[in-house]
């Protein structure tokens, strides 16, 4: 029961009714007990404060317990029933795709920019980085005596000389193939990354080993240092380095290891490089370098020194290099770097030079046999892999380490045949 105090004002007037007080809230208390009555001028009424209960108690402990028991746990997620070859091929799939349509984006913004630019050239500004050219053509340079590759109707150019890039009129199918390397591109930043431009490398690097016009100016230092260069790879040729024979003394485990092949009996590695040595040998030695002796440099008594050529074998090959043209000598750099063998690289560009071909010393001794156009980059290739592929034949290859070997080799030989063809 509530209790109602009825208090005299101070005028004396009695009041005539009671008037009842709200209680007062239990947050405005700094504590559970019950308030004191409360006096005041008037009739108020008063009543002991208490606490409201907002939400009813939970206990989490018990809570979870009771949520455990009342929904037990499902079975465990079955295992996918893909293999870890399955998934590595959709990873592989789902990155290609990604990329796909990465490289599509690219393609569709920059020809969005080169439709807009064209259409409207006067009004809009390209975009940074964008293409400046709408097409790509061979034409014969205003004298006739060269071919020349117009972005639009600019002409290409050496990017450290600014000259214009001018190539013979019978190679056409290298230029048509340099044109297709730039329509190919999206922005002029791609001109500046080297592995986007490996054609266009090799021409700038042919037009900077040329020899001079004047036979009596001395040769540039670029020739003479890819000259000295080349030179030096002799003495360690990939194809003239060979395993010890099976009785040698330096002869190892894998000296008896031997590889099958369609339709032949098994060979040893030592085997394998004779065969592959030999005719190459042979021809250079006929045709290219007559009258020098090429031997193994690695493969009998000194198995981990090479041995040096004799002097006059350096200068027929020194000889030889001084009088290529600048397209020649670059296809032959660029052979020899790739397969570390200069002689494999003088057989592939002797069979494919136009130079070669129409001089009278090489052509005449070169079609009576048949030899001239019977080397290829394939056969490149595979002269200056022959370890490599002993090995992976027994042991298997590594995913994208020798597969991707095996593609970049014959890129840079087939760059080669169409440089010096």
């Amino acid at each position: 029961m509530r209790s109602i105090a009825r208090i005299r004002l101070p005028s004396g007037t009695p009041t005539s009714a009671p008037t009842t007080a709200a209680p007062v809230a239990a947050a405005n208390t700094p504590s559970r007990q019950p308030a004191p009555p409360v006096s005041c001028a008037r009739s108020l009424c008063t009543s002991s404060a208490v606490a409201a209960r907002v939400a009813p108690a939970f206990d989490v402990a018990g809570g979870l317990a009771a949520a455990a028991a009342a929904s037990p746990p499902g079975p465990p997620p079955a295992p996918s029933a893909a293999t870890d070859d399955q998934r590595a091929a959709e990873a592989r799939t789902l990155r290609l795709a990604a990329r796909q349509k990465i490289q599509a984006a690219k393609a569709n913004a920059a020809h969005d920019g080169k439709s807009d630019s064209t259409s409207d050239s006067k009004n809009k500004t390209r975009p940074a980085g964008g293409r400046f050219w709408t097409h790509t053509t061979v034409a014969p340079t205003e004298d006739g005596e060269a071919l020349q590759v117009l972005l639009d109707r600019r002409p290409l150019r050496h990017p450290t000389t600014k000259a214009v890039v001018r190539l013979p009129p019978h190679k056409r199918l290298l230029a048509h193939a340099l044109a297709v390397e730039w329509d190919q591109m999206t922005s002029v930043r791609q001109a500046t990354q080297g592995h986007r431009v490996p054609l266009t490398s090799l021409v700038c690097r042919a037009l900077d080993l040329a020899p001079p016009p004047d036979k009596g100016t001395t040769t540039t230092t670029t020739r003479t240092s890819a000259i000295h260069d080349l030179l030096r790879y002799l003495d360690t040729d990939s194809l003239l380095c060979w395993e010890p024979p099976e009785d040698s003394d330096h002869s190892g485990s894998s000296s008896n290891a031997r590889v099958m092949r369609p339709g032949q009996p098994p060979v040893t590695l030592r085997q394998l490089q004779e065969q592959t040595a030999v005719p190459i040998v042979a021809h250079v030695a006929r045709h290219v370098w007559p009258g020098v002796t090429l031997a193994p440099v690695l493969g009998a008594d000194h198995a981990l020194r090479p041995r040096a050529h004799p002097a006059a074998t350096r200068a027929a090959a020194e000889a030889w290099l001084t009088g290529l043209d600048g397209w020649d000598l670059a296809g032959v750099e660029r052979a020899t770097l790739a397969g570390k063998s200069l002689v494999v690289a003088t057989r592939l560009v002797a069979a494919w030079s136009g130079a070669m071909r129409s001089s009278n010393n090489n052509t005449a001794a070169a079609d009576s046999d048949g030899e001239l156009a019977s080397f290829a980059a394939e056969d490149a290739a595979t002269a200056t892999s022959l370890e490599t592929a002993f090995q992976t034949a027994q042991w298997g290859e590594v995913e994208d380490t020798h597969d991707v070997d095996h593609a970049d080799l014959r890129r840079h030989f087939g760059s080669v045949v169409l440089l010096v063809a």
